[in-house]
């Protein structure tokens, strides 16, 4: 039988330990390097409608351009992100429903968290504060535009989208 030595055993935990040590150390040292929106050219593709005093563009990142915007590969978690911008020129506030874009869409928090086990610790919270960071308020005030990111489920090809709003007037 394999390591029935009590020195043969010791060296065994031993190795087997510095493993695990050295794939956690590793594992916190993942770079995390997002670009920012304007270094990204997605936007290029984007389309607009506007319907009365509100407007609405609408732009998805290819697979590649995802990484480079969020420092992981959503894709490989069936997340897409997709960028809004509403451009609010009423007189009311409006509200965006996410669900309505995609009714199993993740939070921030949620998009997040499913890249927690290979970045781990401050890479985790750093990745974590940046999907919140440019993820889109769903408040749009009169007179203002907001812009940001809804993470959604993966669509491969043309992505329907369909942005609900909410102003009482």
């Amino acid at each position: 039988m394999f390591g029935t030595k009590p020195l043969t055993r010791f060296v065994i935990w031993c190795a087997a330990g510095i493993c695990v040590l050295a794939m956690t150390t590793t594992a916190g040292c993942v770079a995390f390097h997002p670009m920012t929106i304007d270094e990204v050219p997605f936007r290029q593709r984007a389309q607009t409608q506007e319907q009365d005093l509100v407007s609405v563009t609408v732009a998805v990142p290819s697979s590649r351009e995802t990484k480079k915007l969020f420092g992981v590969n959503l894709s490989r978690q069936n997340i897409q992100p997709v960028w809004l911008e509403i451009r609010n020129k009423d007189t009311v506030p409006y509200w965006f429903f996410p669900s309505h874009l995609d009714p199993a869409y993740y939070s921030p928090n949620e998009a997040a968290f499913k890249h927690r086990l290979p970045l781990g610790g401050e890479t985790h919270q750093n990745l974590t504060h940046h999907f919140q960071a440019v993820s889109l308020d769903n408040y749009i005030p009169p007179g203002t535009t907001n812009s940001g990111f809804v993470y959604c489920n993966l669509d491969e090809g043309i992505k329907h989208v369909n942005v609900t709003l909410l102003g009482i007037k």
